[in-house]
């Protein structure tokens, strides 16, 4: 069995571009992470494109509106799909240069 693989190169995106997907896809409490303890030194950055890449993936792989799709996180802070009953496997990971 295959999984399809997504990539984001933080590089390719302006802090306009950031600030558009924050207030698109974010959810409320995901912006306020980023405006009260995510620093614009790449962190911001990060997580914001990593929770982008989640919900778009989502939205093309199995319908819904990317903004539709709720990620919370675990106790050990790994990001899990809430809501859906049989929730989509996968793995977020960050590198230099690459989501």
């Amino acid at each position: 069995m295959s999984a399809p693989i997504f990539q984001l190169t933080p590089g390719d995106f302006s802090r306009d571009d950031i600030l558009r997907l924050q207030r698109s896809v974010l959810s409320p409490a995901e912006r306020e992470l980023c405006e009260t303890h995510l620093s614009w030194e790449g962190r911001n950055t990060e997580f914001t494109l990593g929770r982008a890449l989640l919900r778009f993936s989502f939205a093309s792989l199995y319908g819904q509106s990317a903004a539709q799709w709720i990620i919370g996180k675990t106790k050990t802070g790994q990001p899990v799909v809430e809501g859906v009953e049989h929730a989509p496997n996968f793995s977020l990971t960050h590198t230099d240069g690459a989501i």
